[in-house]
């Protein structure tokens, strides 16, 4: 795994976190965690549990990267949400959603609707909010929604993404 790696992991699928690493899980929570090992600490382990309900099936571990245009990558498609980069070489503005956005910035700082954010912070949008300002030179951004089309974003320039 090397940095800016992406990885989708469905639900159901045995997987392990390394030391050193960031992640970005986006999950219904359900409250739900079956242990099949647990690096020595003394918690317990549903083995039987988590065997009935793992999916052993094959699957690609990287994720192809889809240019959406103006500076946006998808990274997940999938049934129950959406996964993109933005890179913000200004400003961005994403137009307002019906549905919940949550942002991840994971490089740079700057102002989101006026206020301060800085690499490592979690945004997240209700269902219904307007306009989003993304006011961040040279940052970049991990943007998770539940839509079934990309997001419309504009940047600095005016210029719009493929499709729109």
């Amino acid at each position: 795994v090397q940095a800016g790696d992406t990885i989708f992991v469905p639900a159901g699928t045995v997987h392990a976190l390394g030391a050193g690493l960031t992640v970005c899980e986006i999950q219904e929570n359900s409250d739900v965690t079956y242990r099949l090992y647990d690096y020595g600490r003394p918690r317990e382990l549903h083995l039987d549990h988590g065997a009935a309900v793992a999916d052993t099936g094959p699957r690609e571990a990287l994720v192809e990267r889809v240019p959406l245009g103006s500076g946006r990558e998808q990274l997940v498609a999938c049934p129950y949400f959406r996964m993109e980069r933005l890179e913000v070489k200004e400003r961005a503005q994403i137009a307002g959603l019906p549905y919940y956005l949550l942002l991840l910035c994971v490089k740079g700082s700057g102002e989101i609707g006026g206020q301060p954010f800085r690499a490592g912070q979690a945004w997240m949008t209700p269902a219904g909010a307007g306009a989003i300002a993304l006011d961040g030179p040279e940052s970049e951004w991990i943007l998770a929604y539940t839509a079934d089309e990309p997001l419309r974003v504009l940047n600095a320039s005016g210029a719009r993404e493929t499709g729109a």
